[in-house]
């Protein structure tokens, strides 16, 4: 039994990773657009650009 479970086991922590790994691409590629929006924004609207820049330098 443990035999026939060893190769089961192997596929599903690869796809396990797999989908891990794509997950937190895509979370980075979603915050990294989101970020983009953001300082577009607050590039329009020049009142409390200084604070959000400050904000997202502490972030980084």
């Amino acid at each position: 039994m443990s035999v026939d479970a060893l190769p089961n086991f192997i596929p599903m922590r690869f796809v396990s990773f797999v989908s891990l790994v794509s997950l937190v691409s895509l979370v980075s590629l979603v915050s990294f657009v989101s970020l983009c929006e953001f300082v577009h924004q607050m590039g329009r609207c020049s009142r409390g650009a200084s604070f959000y820049r400050n904000g997202l330098f502490i972030l980084h």
